[in-house]
């Protein structure tokens, strides 16, 4: 079994262009606190398990998985999350205070010279991002507001607010195209200004099929549900990588972009259980 996986992990890195790699699970979060200096809200990766911070990072990732009930993709991951234990703090960063309001809102976003609320790659070949009117991008807080909650005693916060896809046909039968979508958002803590936008590379349930991989249907059969879930990883991270080198740094056409239109995108109002 693990050479016939192997083969295929092969067979998948060859669809996208790359070599494989090997994918280990790390829980990795959003980070959000107070600078020491300045009034933009401080953000990056933590690793949850480790307690690491990296600081300044703004390319996530989720795996999304249906929804039968609202005929969604949706994922609780990644998390937003501070520390209670300050010296894990990285320099630059202080404790969030008791009681300090968490908010996070969906932005648009531009990819070379096009923009749009969130862009679709079908996962086969170099990535390719296009826009994708047909589809909508929410963050369901579970309220009426973009607020995620609030840092408890010793600042310590972690929530999970639902990053949800849907087709908008209100169809539970029918969810969007399976593949890969990007997306955008903005964290911010109280009365701070903003993090930097951030992105989010979603893959969806669905995507991995034999034709995908271009095996028989018998072959895929035997196939575990981790082992789809790696190979779906796999592509996750091929348009990560893309994400990391040729859209973290907007044009400067596209920060006007984000400031004219980040007001417009409402967060939805209830929590998925």
């Amino acid at each position: 079994m693990k050479n016939f996986v192997t083969l295929l992990t092969l067979a998948t890195a060859m669809v996208v262009g790359l070599a494989p790699t090997v994918v280990v699970a790390v829980e990795l979060d959003v980070f959000v606190g107070r600078p020491t200096t300045g009034s933009k809200t401080a953000f990056g990766f933590i690793d949850v398990d480790a307690s690491a911070i990296t600081l300044n990072q703004r390319v996530f990732e989720s795996e999304m998985g249906e929804d039968p009930f609202e005929g969604v993709f949706l994922s609780a991951e990644p998390g937003f999350n501070h520390p209670a234990n300050d010296a894990v703090l990285p320099a630059g960063v202080a404790s969030l205070n008791a009681g300090d309001e968490i908010f996070v809102t969906a932005l648009p976003l531009s990819v070379g010279a096009m923009s749009a609320s969130r862009f679709f790659w079908d996962g086969l070949g170099s990535v390719n991002f296009t826009p994708a009117p047909n589809t909508s991008f929410s963050i369901d807080t579970g309220n009426m507001t973009d607020s995620i909650g609030t840092a408890g005693a010793g600042g310590g916060f972690d929530d999970h607010p639902f990053f949800v896809l849907d087709d908008g046909d209100g169809l539970a039968a029918t969810f969007p195209t399976p593949g890969i979508y990007l997306a955008s958002f903005q964290a911010r803590v109280a009365e701070l200004n903003p993090t930097d936008p951030l992105f989010l590379v979603m893959g969806t349930e669905g995507l991995i099929t034999p034709d995908f991989l271009g095996i028989s249907q018998q072959d895929f059969d035997v196939l575990s549900d981790d082992e789809i879930d790696e190979l779906l990883e796999g592509v996750i991270e091929t348009a990560v990588d893309y994400v990391q080198k040729n859209v973290v740094v907007p044009e400067p056409a596209s920060w006007t972009l984000i400031a004219v239109a980040c007001c417009s995108f409402a967060v939805a109002g209830r929590r998925r259980f």
